[in-house]
């Protein structure tokens, strides 16, 4: 906890974690668990991204999803490190559109879980800053600050498209 500033001759109230994170906003790590056994239920039993994931150990996707849904919310643990989630996602093949599919089904998750949609957006801008480290994907497009709000429903048409309408 951080002692009143003074500003201006006003005394402004101390800041007890000055540095908000969504996971302590959401309810901390208990609240997190059903968030994590939703979207690993929902990743194996997608086809896209099951043929990715499929033969690995459910404790294993269960632990290291917790850990990057964690950090994604913005409380890694101490030694957070992403070289072993690399290395079990390594052989994997994740490819762009599995990629995608999960990204699309933690917002899902998020949303349904009773995230805010702006703060979904935020936690799925974190997974894609996230996204070469941890799965080997590049992203094909550039990511933007994690507080840019971006609404992936809203991609811009097509120019074909466009002029067709």
């Amino acid at each position: 906890m951080s002692a009143p500033a003074i500003v201006g001759g006003i005394e402004l109230p101390p800041l007890t974690d000055p540095i908000p994170n969504l996971l302590d906003k959401y309810g901390g790590a208990p609240a997190l668990k059903p968030i994590v056994i939703d979207y690993c239920t929902r990743v194996l039993t997608n086809p896209s991204t099951r043929r990715c994931l499929g033969g690995r150990d459910m404790p294993q996707i269960i632990e290291h999803s917790f850990a990057l849904l964690a950090a994604v919310l913005g409380k890694p643990s101490e030694r957070f490190d992403f070289r072993p989630m690399r290395a079990v996602f390594d052989d994997s093949l994740v490819s762009q559109h599995a990629y995608e599919e999960m990204v699309m089904m933690a917002r899902q998750v998020l949303l349904d879980a009773g995230f805010a949609s702006r703060d979904a957006c935020i936690a799925v801008n974190v997974f894609d800053i996230y996204s070469e480290g941890v799965f080997g994907v590049r992203l094909s497009r550039t990511v933007r600050s994690p507080f840019a709000g971006v609404d992936r429903r809203r991609t811009p048409r097509a120019a074909e498209a466009a002029v067709a309408a």
